[in-house]
């Protein structure tokens, strides 16, 4: 990957401009382009403004792998917030605990998660959730199918005006935000998994992510060329492994290969 961005923000902007009809992602037999991904990252950063969301504040992506997932953390990087990925596996318990020692007042949920979120939020700062299902952005006929087959998981998800609809915040119109954070800002805050004590929460700032990315990446430019790799997102997106394969691939624009869970038979598949 070599960009002259200072930002995340920047640097996928600049990689959309260049290849807006080139696929981005695949994802259970579609493919989204780079520009579609770019505007749809605007759009919501831009919803997420008007709710609320300022530069600066943390933001927690508590969801499976999904087109979704990338979209909230472009989004986020082109608001200036802070990105909180954590695993889709956490309980209630450890997502009090992230939740208040981020200081993060909105979270990206899966529907299917979304009960262990909602037991926990009186003792904590989140002030707004946003709910997505991993099939919200496949064609109608896929989700249609995949239900009447009983394909796709689901929850239950209650209603009010601090849990907002994924798709509803992408289908708002209105002009998208065009902004992003400062050199030098945190870009997001990975957590440590907790084996040696609580998680601790460690920061990457735009820089540093980037040049993470790009030296992943430098070793195997000899054999394939910069832009021709595809990735089987295999490592996941909460894990800073497999963020320099999968978000690197993309700042990088390269394809990106998505399994909703990582399932040893169906990468081998």
């Amino acid at each position: 990957m070599t960009t002259s961005a200072r930002t995340i923000a920047q640097a996928f902007r600049e990689v959309a401009a260049r290849f807006p009809h080139k696929t981005a992602l695949v994802f259970l037999g579609e493919r989204y382009e780079y520009g579609q991904i770019d505007a749809w990252s605007d759009a919501l950063a831009g919803s997420l403004a008007r709710s609320g969301v300022a530069p600066g504040d943390r933001a927690m992506i508590y969801a499976p792998h999904s087109p979704q997932w990338i979209i909230a953390w472009i989004s986020l990087q082109k608001l200036g917030a802070i990105s909180v990925p954590v695993t889709h596996v956490y309980g209630p318990e450890d997502l009090r605990f992230i939740a208040n020692d981020s200081g993060a007042e909105t979270v990206f949920c899966a529907d299917t998660n979304f009960g262990h979120l909602d037991r926990i939020r009186a003792r904590t700062p989140l002030r707004r959730v946003i709910v997505t299902g991993v099939a919200d952005l496949l064609p109608r006929w896929k989700r249609i199918a995949g239900h009447l087959l009983d394909r796709i998981p689901t929850g239950k998800v209650r209603t009010g005006e601090d849990v907002l609809s994924f798709r509803d915040l992408l289908a708002q119109r209105g002009a998208p935000l065009r902004q992003g954070s400062a050199s030098g800002g945190v870009a997001e805050m990975l957590y440590t998994g907790g084996t040696t004590g609580f998680p601790k929460g460690v920061p990457y700032s735009h820089e540093l992510f980037l040049e993470c990315c790009a030296e992943h990446r430098k070793p195997a430019l000899a054999v394939v060329p910069a832009g021709e790799n595809v990735i089987l997102q295999g490592a996941p997106l909460y894990h800073i492994l497999g963020q320099v394969f999968g978000l690197g691939a993309l700042l990088g624009g390269e394809t990106v290969v998505l399994l909703p869970n990582s399932n040893l038979d169906a990468l081998l598949e």
